[in-house]
């Protein structure tokens, strides 16, 4: 509930998971298979800002750090294949 509550402001209207650990001796298996990816790996400073694209196939994963709008292009292209 404080998530959903948090997330409010910023206007999100996907389906939002239950609090996890994004990284650490209790991390969520979701992030250990995500950041065991070829590139995907290193410090998640913050989850909202981490974001992991996965393609339509469920096997390509990319990591962007940036915005929404930085890995728009990513999304564009993944779409494209």
């Amino acid at each position: 509930a404080e998530i959903c509550t948090f997330v409010k402001g910023f206007g999100v209207k996907f389906p939002i998971m239950s609090k996890v650990d994004v990284q650490g001796t209790n991390q969520h298996p979701v992030y250990t298979y995500l950041m065991a990816q070829p590139g995907c790996d290193g410090l998640i400073r913050w989850n909202f800002a981490t974001k992991f694209i996965v393609s339509k196939d469920g096997k390509t994963v990319t990591r962007c750090n940036g915005s929404t709008a930085d890995c728009l292009p990513i999304v564009e292209e993944m779409l494209k294949a």
